[in-house]
């Protein structure tokens, strides 16, 4: 019996909304909530709201047809800038499938995503992201 193949690379996290993978975890630019010694923070007896960023536009990643081809499967761990204008403005793997034709297309795909920018006080910022794209045939 033939194996049959999914259209897409199925998101790492299945609870997550169609496309769209884990929740990105923030890290660098951002302020995080509550931080000690942040203007406006509890030191400054006020508080400091924070949010990281959110998937806005996340168009899955095409599957390579040489790696269809050779049944390569495989999880690309993406580490994404988004700017405050909710583009990405660096994507680079930080852990790679195993199989670089797996890692470019991760990476094409999440190039074209936007995002809703993570926010301080209110404000857009820039911030990074670290997303997994899960890459697998089915049968």
């Amino acid at each position: 019996m033939a194996a049959r193949e999914k259209p897409n690379p199925e998101p790492v996290a299945r609870e997550a909304p169609p496309h769209e993978v884990a929740t990105p975890t923030s890290s660098g630019s951002g302020t995080a909530a509550g931080q000690s010694g942040a203007p406006g923070g509890p030191a400054a007896g006020g508080v400091l709201a924070s949010a990281v960023p959110r998937y806005r536009n996340t168009p899955p990643p095409e599957y390579p047809p040489e790696a269809r081809q050779r049944h390569q499967e495989g999880v690309v761990l993406l580490d994404v800038d988004v700017g405050a204008d909710g583009r990405p403005a660096q994507v680079g793997v930080k852990q790679s499938s195993g199989f670089p034709s797996l890692d470019r297309a991760a990476v094409t795909a999440v190039r074209r995503w936007t995002f809703e920018p993570a926010r301080t006080a209110g404000l857009p910022i820039a911030s990074r992201v670290e997303i997994p794209i899960r890459f697998r045939l089915t049968d």
